[in-house]
């Protein structure tokens, strides 16, 4: 069931991104859907999350690894938003002209967009590997064995992510696997302050 609700997370946040191009999102309506999904987002980390049994005494430790993260996804968000500053006159541009004289977007200026975004993917896929490897390495002995080994056997990997082959992965693809799709999950950490407020 776990899984289940994983996978109907992201059929929603795709359906979400559909709906945003037909809708006002500042309508009363549309932010009310935004929060159900968001709701739905946080069950499915959640479900992933309750079953390690974290206790008091171990989320001093995990919340400062995962601020660490969060500032790095920081520094990198600001270098992707400098980048697109940089080409944002470029494309603005070329949209004005297409829709406004009929005429095709730059070739060469494409390329270039592409690139650039290529350059940015690999530099967010280093980083967010460096962020999972960090909070392994800083949580190692906050987690015990059993945490650990329900970290490694959750999640239907293959649905999340049709490229690995979980019979080949090791532990410790399995362990960064999960740490990837639930502690760097956008909505983990607030999550994680409410559960310490509970902790016994």
């Amino acid at each position: 069931m776990k899984n289940v609700i994983l996978c109907l997370s992201f059929v929603f946040a795709l359906a979400g991104g559909a709906a945003a191009q037909t809708t006002t999102a500042t309508t009363a309506k549309a932010a009310q859907s935004d929060a159900v999904v968001q709701s739905i987002r946080q069950i499915d980390i959640l479900n992933q999350i309750l079953p390690l049994g974290i206790r008091k005494e171990q989320f001093n430790g995990i919340l400062t690894a995962m601020e660490k993260a969060r500032q790095k996804e920081k520094k990198i968000r600001e270098l992707e938003d400098d980048d697109l500053e940089k080409i944002a006159p470029d494309v603005k541009g070329a949209v004005k002209d297409a829709t406004e004289k009929g005429k095709f977007p730059d070739h060469d200026m494409q390329v270039r967009v592409l690139k650039l975004l290529n350059a940015m993917a690999i530099r967010r896929q280093v980083a967010v590997s460096e962020m999972v490897q960090d909070f392994v390495d800083a949580t190692a002995n906050i987690f015990d064995a059993g945490q650990k080994k329900v970290m490694e056997n959750s999640l239907d990997k293959a649905a999340l992510d049709p490229t690995v082959k979980p019979a080949e992965m090791s532990d410790d693809q399995k362990l960064k696997f999960f740490v990837k799709k639930v502690f760097m999950d956008s909505t983990a950490y607030d999550l994680l302050l409410k559960l310490q407020k509970i902790a016994s």
